[in-house]
């Protein structure tokens, strides 16, 4: 074979070589958008790529848990706001956050509490912050409330505003800081000044990582309208990891996921999340109806799940399936 036809042989090559893997880019790119863009995002029927997943699965359980009504005022996904009464009045289940807390942050004084398996999960959230960030100076300072301390709260911020109802502090009785779930953010004072917490700046670790570790930022700007809570940045809600997951990738706040989990009921089909850490839920709601003192709740025979009511009208089970 001489010089010329050996070039234009490899040519040839070279050229069959680019143009195969021109087809192949341009498969994928159109893969991609088929997959990530033109599949609807929320439907029942569709898996969702959010970094893990979110999809359905229709599985039946032989094994059932009795709850009572009063069962469905108790849980991590209990809904309370202006129109929805805490029920309550139990704290056994508080622990105070300076004694329990990690050095990653502060406690405004030994007066401020939260659930205990809160605190566990918010020790490992700041701890993860000040790595991230080098900051340590985030302070809890406003957790659980009794009735009789959210009166004063309401009745002040009422006197200094002159409204006949406030957008930021809820009547008591219907406040989230009754359950033990809630905490308010701010900043340690350095050189005697405090600093309001308002999420920016290193801070934004908090709202955009918080999820992780099973919180949400309860109240946002574009939510007032169905919040009816003013934006607050620092009000921070403990409602479980594949939960928090969702309502973050989905954009929901608790009263909207509260009313998305109903498309999921146990006879149907039923939420399926894999988070980032590739760790499975299973997820379905099982309605209360009015007038039934026990409910049969269905639960896989294993025992890893969690029931949480939803102070309303049913219960959420959680399934661990990692």
């Amino acid at each position: 074979m001489n010089r010329k036809n050996l070039m234009t042989r490899r040519f040839a090559i070279v050229f069959a070589i680019v143009a195969i893997g021109s087809v192949l880019i341009a498969a994928a790119v159109f893969f991609g958008i088929f997959v990530f863009k033109i599949l609807p995002m929320g439907t029942n029927d569709t898996p969702v790529n959010l970094g893990g997943n979110v999809s359905t699965l229709e599985s039946v359980y032989s094994n059932t848990v009795k709850k009572s009504r009063d069962d469905l005022y108790t849980g991590n996904l209990i809904l309370v706001n202006n129109d929805t009464e805490y029920r309550l009045n139990d704290e056994s289940h508080l622990g105070n956050v300076f004694d329990l807390r990690s050095s990653s942050y502060k406690a405004q004084d030994k007066n401020v509490q939260l659930d205990k398996n809160v605190i566990t999960h918010l020790n490992e959230m700041m701890d993860a912050f000040a790595q991230a960030t080098g900051k340590n100076n985030v302070m809890i300072c406003s957790g659980y409330r009794n009735r009789e301390l959210q009166e004063k709260l309401y009745r002040k911020d009422l006197e200094k505003t002159g409204n006949a109802t406030s957008l930021f502090v809820t009547k008591p009785g219907f406040s989230e800081h009754h359950t033990g779930l809630s905490f308010d953010l701010g900043i340690y004072p350095e050189n005697g000044f405090s600093q309001e917490f308002d999420g920016t700046g290193k801070y934004s670790w908090i709202s955009q990582n918080c999820y992780q570790y099973g919180f949400v930022v309860r109240y946002e700007s574009d939510k007032v309208d169905i919040t009816k809570i003013g934006n607050e940045p620092w009000h921070i809600r403990y409602v479980g990891v594949p939960h928090a997951y969702v309502m973050q990738k989905q954009d929901l706040c608790l009263e909207e996921y509260m009313n998305y989990l109903k498309d999921f009921p146990y006879n149907g089909k039923h939420l399926i999340v894999t988070n980032d850490q590739n760790d499975k839920y299973e997820i379905y709601y099982v309605a209360a109806p009015a007038g039934e003192k026990m409910v049969s709740v269905p639960v896989p025979e294993n025992g890893n799940y969690e029931i949480s009511g939803n102070n309303t009208d049913g219960f959420i089970v959680t399934v661990s399936l990692s």
